[in-house]
């Protein structure tokens, strides 16, 4: 189980405070903040379901599992999007920079990554970046209750997990175009540049 510092704890719950997040996303992260997310795991332990696996793997699903381990979805989802953040990153500053590779603290508990915090500036943009993670936390969630049956124990080829990925960020796009909330010129530049950069990724 992943355990942060008390103040990274407390201060995961502040994303809950962005008005123009959608209901069910924000539903969505305060069950994994609460760790309400039902799991094959929690399903087991409560007499429901006769297996903890993963529905993709042979792992134990518990909520960290589900969101950031699985090897079969969730791990190369967020190692897909990392590369996209730096060379998005990158192409904002101007030159190279650390590796970004999200981790549990990141996800789970919604804490800007040091690299994103220290070159990105403009307060919205980070806001947008928040939003975006929210987004594939909840869609991770969704692809998992509308899993196919012949989809079971079978890695996701990479091109449908940079599908997904893309999906999520067009729709985030999207909804602050929609909503008026995309104040800055730099926050949709840098979604537009995201999405560019992943696409970049596919092969």
């Amino acid at each position: 189980m992943c355990v942060p510092d008390k103040a990274t704890f407390h201060a995961a719950y502040k994303v809950l405070e962005l008005p123009w997040i959608p209901s069910k996303t924000k539903q969505t992260s305060f069950e994994i903040l609460n760790r309400t997310i039902l799991t094959n795991n929690k399903g087991f332990k409560s007499h429901k379901i006769d297996d903890p696996s993963c529905n993709r793997c042979d792992e134990i699903e518990t909520m960290e599992h589900l969101l950031h381990g699985c090897e079969h979805y969730s791990a190369p989802l967020w190692a897909e999007l990392s590369a996209a953040l730096t060379a998005s990153t990158q192409h904002f500053v101007g030159h190279d920079i650390p590796q970004i590779a999200l981790t549990p603290r990141e996800i789970i508990f919604n804490a800007m990554h040091p690299t994103l915090a220290h070159h990105i500036t403009d307060a919205h943009t980070k806001s947008v970046l928040t939003l975006t993670i929210q987004e594939i936390k909840r869609n991770i969630r969704f692809k998992r209750m509308n899993l196919q049956q012949n989809e079971d124990d079978q890695p996701v080829p990479i091109i449908r997990i940079q599908a997904h990925l893309l999906n999520v960020l067009k729709k985030t796009l999207s909804f602050l175009i929609y909503q008026g909330t995309s104040k800055t010129n730099s926050s949709q530049t840098f979604l537009n540049v995201l999405i560019q950069k992943l696409t970049d990724r596919i092969a």
